[in-house]
């Protein structure tokens, strides 16, 4: 299993993930929901958040989630 699919969380069976690469670097990663419906029937009312910041354990990334929703929320009052 690659790395991408340990961390995923189970998520990854409703996608089908491919990664263009040579023999040094990944240059595109490819991905399709090929089981949309199924993933949305078992995971309603879950929150999956995608970001590039690794640098954030899961509790700070959904705090920072939280606030920006509220910034965004007083800027629409």
């Amino acid at each position: 299993m690659t790395p991408m699919k340990e961390r995923s969380h189970g998520i990854h069976r409703y996608y089908e993930i491919t990664l263009i690469h040579d023999q040094h670097s990944v240059s595109e990663v490819r991905w399709n929901s090929s089981r949309a419906a199924e993933a949305d029937a078992r995971d309603a009312g879950r929150y999956y958040i995608r970001t590039s910041r690794t640098d954030l354990d899961e509790k700070r990334l959904w705090q920072l989630y939280v606030t920006l929703g509220g910034i965004e929320d007083s800027l629409l009052s």
